[in-house]
């Protein structure tokens, strides 16, 4: 889909003083550009800006900021966040490829991806955001305890990313393919325009799913979690592929949500659940 061209975008993003221009002459001192020196979250393909501007309202004790590539895109938020001031926000206009020139070493504390392009041909799966090629840029600049929280409504990506997610060396620590029917994952979760607009209206197709990740080097062979099986999983020892493969069996129905950890947190379960063609895993010692 070709974006529609805005003139005076790039003009109104070079004035502003959310945005930053040059960011990676910023690297190592990030918080220099904030009033008070906070954890370090960023936003990776941000679009309009409605989740980071609303997580950065809820969460005064956090410095943001989002990244978007398109400046006819950017332009929407500098309009918002003009009319409702915010001090610890910041927008850069850049392509995600390019974030480890961008911030040094452990300086990120999280990172979002939410609803990104899913790049659906083969030979563009290195673009995707949750490719192991973007794991590596990650690994780069996200603090070692640092994790990422990854949305999407598209299940092949989705899949792709779970499978993605040990092969770049990282540890997942919790999944939905039914986010918002998921009351332990969809708790505080903070919608974006798009999932806002399709839930509002009722919208059953809108397939939310979410992922969790903590960074820790992963060294114990941990393979893929099986596709299209709807889980949540806490991770805080190491896991073994059959410790798991007997108790998740079920398909999904919809939503997909994950958090994985760059490190060894242990898998704990205390019982199995099962609802709406779901499998929950909670509390279970390894």
């Amino acid at each position: 889909m070709r974006l529609r061209n805005i003139p005076g975008a790039d003009d109104a993003i070079l004035n502003s003083e959310y945005c930053i221009k040059n960011p990676e002459e910023q690297k190592g001192h990030w918080q220099d550009c904030f009033d008070k020196v906070q954890p370090l979250h960023i936003e990776i393909g941000m679009g309009k800006g409605r989740f980071i501007m609303d997580m950065a309202a809820l969460h005064p004790d956090i410095n943001y900021i989002g990244i978007e590539r398109y400046s006819s895109v950017l332009l929407r938020a500098l309009q918002k966040v003009e009319q409702n001031p915010l001090p610890n926000i910041k927008f850069i206009c850049m392509d995600a490829a390019d974030v480890a020139g961008v911030f040094a070493k452990d300086e990120v504390d999280r990172i979002y991806l939410n609803f990104s392009d899913p790049w659906p041909k083969d030979r563009h799966a290195k673009r995707r955001l949750t490719s192991r090629q973007f794991f590596a840029r990650y690994d780069q600049i996200l603090k070692k305890d640092g994790h990422l929280e990854f949305k999407t409504d598209n299940q092949d990506l989705f899949t792709f990313s779970l499978e993605e997610v040990p092969e770049a060396g990282w540890k997942l620590d919790a999944s939905t393919r039914d986010l918002h029917h998921d009351p332990v994952l969809n708790e505080g979760n903070v919608m974006t325009e798009y999932e806002e607009k399709f839930s509002s209206k009722g919208k059953s197709n809108l397939q939310t799913d979410r992922i969790e990740i903590e960074k820790t080097p992963d060294t114990n062979g941990f393979t893929p979690l099986i596709p299209g099986i709807l889980f949540i999983l806490q991770l805080q020892c190491n896991v073994f592929p059959e410790q798991l493969s007997s108790v998740l069996s079920e398909r999904p129905r919809s939503g997909y949500r994950f958090r994985i950890s760059h490190g060894y947190l242990p898998l704990s379960c205390s019982h199995q659940h099962k609802s709406f063609g779901s499998c929950c895993l909670h509390n279970v010692h390894v």
